[in-house]
């Protein structure tokens, strides 16, 4: 029989452990019952003080009461409060501050250092650019080496001017004019000679932007950096142009040991830009001494002449998509062989395919649909579905329109299936676009300018060129990493634009300075969004099979083997 002294003992012990359980289901029941701001940080914050459990369910009381309020926070937390303020404003961060205790503005700004685009005032420089990718940069650690690729795209501006403090200059004068003029303003005499020079057209506002980004080629870490933002009367000669790609280079090779250098320059198809490109990427053929000429000197007619670095040129895929979508719904059709493809004939065969009625076939071919991505991918996804079509039954005549239409079907899906099928490893993706490339060759041998025009075809070719140079110097730089075909040309600058819409809300064009702030922004809640993609919506649409899902393929979307060291060029080039 014990003794009263361990009986006590034992009662005290149970008195101890009765009342902890109870405090435990007290702190359950609070959890369950109420909704407590910020819950995760005062936990965390107890147990990292060794509170006892009874001054936790004292604290859970207080901040239910909105009486206490825990300060530990997290990245996550000051993550979801930056993009709360970016994309909602500070009163939405004051209301969730109120409501769930995320950061404060004040905390908010406390531990954020902004993204400072500084925009071109007058003929672009070095100095902008180059505190540009400063500003962009600072943070950044590529975790391995990669490639990078520079595009440029153009967005419309409000033709407003705007004054900037720090530099005592006036914004929003075209780049190609602007040196005829001293922006600076040192009295209204200043302001009246501006004024004056507009009024002659010596001079102009610009109505668009010129903005260059730097975007790594990367699985997760690829967000575009934009570096370079210039008004622009989209009058400036290529040879300005050629001048600017100097300056990028230039400031860029600063950066370049740290993060890796450019591989190609990308674009959306603009005839200025493609002028520019040539001179300034075609300058000099692959040496034998160069690592590059080893893996593409033996693939038979591959151009290999490159620019300064071997930077080659892009043009962005979707635009080719687009292109292509034109082409066929021109009235004067397209030759194949010795078959003209019209409108109408395409019309009617596309009335065979299964489930393709009068309205959805107008739908495709409505000529005013001109910059519908997945409507785009859809008639093109048709068009190969009609060249599989069975022929049986036809007439001479018909058959004939059929086996030219079986040709376009093939050069078609081998130009877009690389890009929309996330099943594709890499290999497939090579084979396929070199059997775009001699497809294309053959006809336009033929056909000339009745197949193509001449830029068309010269964009394509530059496409397909490009993917097999990024994917050789993927292999010479890092055999055992992965490269993304889907992440060549100007998409993710596209996408930039499209945070820059949100964050205005698609309700007007901004100025030089609200663009320059607005883009700053975007880049901040591009960065968060890709260190929590599962906040982003378009990374979650994870159906590639309908088309409208087409303008949202990821790296995290694809599924195939996209690893270089399982490429053969030499093989992927002659298979196609």
């Amino acid at each position: 029989m014990p003794k009263p002294a361990q009986r006590l003992s034992s009662e005290r012990k149970f008195l101890a452990a009765s009342s902890r359980l109870d405090d435990y289901q007290r702190i359950m029941m609070a959890i369950v019952r109420e909704d407590i701001p910020c819950l995760q940080a005062i936990i965390r914050r107890a147990f990292r003080n060794h509170v006892s459990l009874k001054e936790i369910l004292h604290r859970l009381g207080n901040a239910m009461d909105r009486a206490y309020h825990s300060r530990l926070y997290t990245d996550d937390d000051f993550d979801i409060a930056r993009l709360c303020m970016r994309l909602g404003g500070p009163k939405l961060v004051y209301a969730l501050h109120q409501y769930t205790n995320i950061p404060s503005l004040r905390t908010i700004q406390r531990h954020s250092i902004r993204i400072q685009i500084r925009p071109s005032l007058g003929t672009i420089s070095s100095i902008e650019v180059g505190a540009n990718i400063r500003s962009v940069t600072q943070f950044v650690t590529a975790r391995a080496a990669r490639g990078h690729s520079f595009s440029l795209d153009e967005t419309a501006l409000e033709e407003r001017p705007r004054y900037y403090p720090e530099s005592h200059s006036l914004g929003g004068l075209c780049c190609e004019h602007s040196w005829r003029v001293d922006a600076r303003i040192t009295c209204l005499e200043s302001i009246l000679i501006i004024s004056e020079k507009l009024k002659e057209n010596v001079v102009h506002w610009g109505k668009e932007a010129t903005v260059g980004a730097v975007s790594p080629f990367s699985r997760d870490s690829y967000s575009p950096m934009p570096i370079l933002v210039s008004p622009t009367c989209k009058k400036e000669s290529p040879e300005k142009m050629v001048d600017t790609y100097k300056i990028v280079l230039q400031e860029w090779d600063v950066v370049a040991p740290r993060l890796g250098s450019i591989w190609e320059f990308g674009s959306d198809g603009d005839p200025s830009r493609r002028a520019s490109f040539h001179p300034f990427l075609m300058q000099h053929t692959l040496r034998p001494s160069d690592p590059l000429y080893g893996e593409l000197a033996r693939l038979p007619l591959l151009n290999l002449q490159t620019g300064p670095q071997n930077i080659t040129m892009d043009f962005d895929y979707k635009h080719l998509f687009k292109r292509i979508m034109h082409l066929l719904r021109q009235e004067h059709g397209i030759m194949i062989g010795d078959c003209l493809i019209t409108p109408d004939i395409l019309v009617r065969h596309l009335r065979r395919l299964s489930g393709m009625d009068a309205f959805k076939v107008y739908a495709l071919m409505n000529p005013h649909d001109k910059q519908n991505v997945p409507s785009a991918v859809q008639l093109l996804c048709s068009v190969v579905a009609v060249s599989k079509l069975p022929t049986d039954g036809l007439n001479p005549s018909e058959q004939k329109i059929c086996a030219a239409l079986t040709v376009l079907g093939s050069w078609i899906a081998s130009i877009v299936e690389p890009f929309i099928d996330p099943s594709m490893s890499l290999t497939q993706q090579l084979e396929s676009l070199s059997t775009a490339g001699h497809v294309m060759l053959a006809l336009f041998s033929f056909n000339r300018s009745s197949f193509i025009p001449g830029a068309q075809y010269h964009d394509i070719a530059a496409m397909v060129k490009n993917a097999f140079f990024c994917v050789a110097k993927q292999k010479i730089l890092d055999s055992d990493g992965e490269f993304f075909l889907s992440q060549l040309g100007d998409d993710r600058l596209e996408n930039l634009f499209g945070r820059v819409r949100t964050l205005i809300h698609n309700i007007r064009n901004v100025d030089l300075m609200q663009l320059t702030d607005h883009i700053g922004s975007a880049s901040e809640v591009d960065a968060v969004m890709m260190r929590h993609p599962s906040w982003d919506a378009a990374d979650r649409r994870r159906s590639i099979s309908g088309s409208v899902s087409v303008d949202h393929i990821s790296p995290a979307c694809w599924t195939g083997d996209v690893h270089v060291a399982r490429v053969s060029l030499f093989t992927s080039w002659t298979v196609g």
